[in-house]
């Protein structure tokens, strides 16, 4: 029996010393826009959700409650509820072809896609989908049939041993026939799949990290073929190096490098891949990938911990950007938290061009993911997962033009309300700091921008202060809504669930 030193498995992140190798510098800070407490570990972004494209989708795991709620942009009707099978983490692909998303959940069920405004449909499959690390799975047309495919890293030990690496999801036109593929390399052991993209030409490329019985440790680029056909069932798949590096360890040194640090930039629009691996001595390695080749660059990237690709521009450009942990100042204290990288690392990491706290974490199974614009401000967003600490925060992308003065300027924030989500009461306690007195004034809009009414007009004083909301009068049903704090040259924004629940 085989067990993998895939730690990425059970984490997506745990918490590390950082050191940065430029000094920590004044950063805009993005807003926080909307808070959740009590989440499971795990976050799942589905854009268009429904077959129009519309109804974007956050999947999260909720005190047991299998919910999969879709509150973004525009839609108030707040959920849609599953088996009991529920949700965790999400895959969302074509799988079938037919132009509707499908879904593979992290406990392997395959859900088919439907129309707008229904639940997809859960699939019975033929072959079970099992072990499946739902933290590093890719998707794409890997082996060039028409059908959107998903490469998964194994999530735990295998009982037939040998030197699996990683899970291959072939989509049909029959999703009852979803065919199912272990990937073994055949001479190294203790291998784990980093990450896989399709390149230039169309042809697949698999990244990994291994340790084998020879004691060498390092990173591996193979090429990803096919032989065979699908629906005759003899289909086969190959591993062919194509590059690698790595060194030899002593007996009883410790590997060099953070495998569950690690992680492939792949930038869909321009076709860019980078590798950024953690050393165990501290700092960073960044190879771009070009004509199959591990190519060093010497850049001086940011922090030590690295994180994951995003896969959409949070800084108001066009190109995929990076998030990085490490060290941050904002008003004079340095703390740890997220970077946002613009663009491909392997061009530089510094400076970065915001970060954000993510301070209901503390770097055990966090996960980032770019959710695009649900904000309306024409730049994409952010939601973060807090991991074992169960907390869901959405903040809003910045345009990297603006200046970190500009950015920091406004000298106020809004906090979630308390209780959150408000409930059947329609009474809460909204929170927010104030660094400038002076006339503030508050509305409530709905999702679409709408002004409802306005809750609080008049002088609010330094420090932190707790405004009552009453909204029993308003007669407003259970959805999404928006508080708008100003000062009458800034604003703040952040979103608010109401229920139906006491």
């Amino acid at each position: 029996m085989k067990i993998l030193l895939c730690l990425a498995s059970v984490l997506l992140l745990i918490a590390a010393p950082l050191h940065a190798q430029k000094p920590v510098v004044e950063l805009p800070e993005l807003q926080e826009w909307y808070s959740l407490s009590e989440v499971g570990v795990g976050i799942s972004y589905l854009p268009g959700f429904s077959s129009d494209g519309g109804m974007n989708a956050i999947a999260v795991h909720i005190s047991g409650d299998p919910t999969w709620y879709n509150r973004f942009p525009y839609d108030t009707v707040n959920k849609f509820s599953w088996s009991k099978d529920g949700t965790y983490l999400v895959v969302q692909v074509d799988l079938n072809g037919d132009g509707i998303m499908d879904y593979v959940d992290s406990r392997g069920f395959v859900y088919k896609g439907i129309t707008k405004n229904q639940p997809p449909e859960k699939v019975a499959i033929s072959q079970p989908i099992e072990h499946l690390n739902m933290s590093r799975t890719i998707t794409g047309d890997f082996n060039g049939d028409g059908y959107e495919d998903i490469i998964s890293a194994i999530k735990t030990e295998l009982s037939d041993g040998g030197n699996d690496i990683f899970i291959l999801l072939l989509g049909n036109s029959d999703l009852t026939k979803t065919k199912k593929i272990i990937v073994s390399e055949p001479i190294n052991n203790n291998e784990c799949l980093i990450g896989a993209y399709v390149n230039k030409e169309g042809s697949t490329r698999i990244l990994t990290y291994h340790l084998d019985s020879n004691r060498w440790e390092g990173f591996a680029l193979y090429s990803l073929d096919f032989t065979g056909g699908q629906v005759s069932g003899d289909i086969k798949v190959t591993l062919t190096i194509l590059d690698s590096f790595g060194t030899y360890l002593v007996p009883n040194e410790q590997p060099q490098y953070e495998e569950i640090f690690t992680s492939l930039y792949h930038s869909h629009k321009y076709k860019e891949n980078t590798l950024v691996v953690e050393r165990s001595t501290g700092g960073t390695a960044t190879y771009r990938i070009e004509n199959d080749k591990l190519l060093f660059v010497e850049n001086g990237y940011l922090a030590s911990s690295s994180f994951s690709g995003l896969t959409a521009s949070v800084d108001g450009d066009d190109k995929e950007d990076f998030v990085s942990r490490g060290a941050f100042t904002r008003n004079a204290i340095t703390r740890q938290g997220y970077f946002i990288i613009s663009g491909n690392p392997a061009d530089g990491g510094f400076p970065p061009r915001a970060f954000f706290a993510g301070e209901c974490g503390n770097g055990t199974g966090e996960k980032v993911i770019a959710i695009g614009d649900v904000t309306g401000d024409g730049i994409g967003d952010i939601a973060f997962s807090g991991g074992q600490y169960g907390c869901l925060r959405i903040y809003k992308g910045i345009d990297w033009k603006v200046s970190v003065q500009e950015a920091n300027s406004i000298k106020f924030t809004v906090q979630a309300t308390e209780p959150n989500p408000i409930g059947l009461a329609r009474t809460a306690i909204l929170p927010i700091t104030i660094e400038s007195s002076g006339h503030y004034t508050l509305t409530l809009s709905d999702v679409s921008g709408k002004s409802i009414t306005e809750l609080f007009s008049g002088e609010l004083p330094i420090g932190e202060q707790r405004l009552p909301l009453a909204l029993k009068s308003y007669n407003l049903s259970g959805g999404f809504y928006l508080l708008r704090l100003s000062d009458g040259k800034n604003t703040r924004e952040r979103g608010i669930l109401i229920t139906n629940q006491p």
